[in-house]
């Protein structure tokens, strides 16, 4: 009924899925106990207001904090995603306007790569 008090709805698109291979070892009082090695994922979306954010998923069983603290040390999250988070255009990320709204639910239900 007042919908428009809280301003224009947003509409999320996925607009890049980027990925970095990833080694992590458990160790107990020096002793490597195991290892084990994977991708993290950066999905990165875009509203229809402009805003953007970004999800992290990872092959290797970790917490979401920690997944999360990790991935914004990755090289790829500085150098690329971090400044894209921020405004700057990346020509290799496509824009909210770009994206058909059928590819980016086909991409969520994990039919297209």
């Amino acid at each position: 009924m007042f919908r428009w008090l809280l301003g224009p709805k947003k509409d999320w698109r996925l607009v890049k899925t980027l990925s970095v291979d990833v080694s992590y070892s458990i160790s107990k009082r020096g002793i490597q106990i195991s290892s084990e090695t994977g991708k993290t994922y950066f999905h990165l979306f875009e509203s229809n207001l402009g805003d953007r954010k970004v999800d992290f998923q990872s092959t290797v069983k970790l917490d979401q904090g920690q997944l999360e603290t990790d991935a914004r040390g990755e090289r790829l999250y500085q150098e690329r995603i971090y400044p894209w988070l921020k405004g700057r255009v990346d020509p290799d990320i496509p824009r909210y306007s770009e994206i058909p709204i059928e590819e980016t639910a086909t991409m969520l239900r994990g039919r297209k790569s």
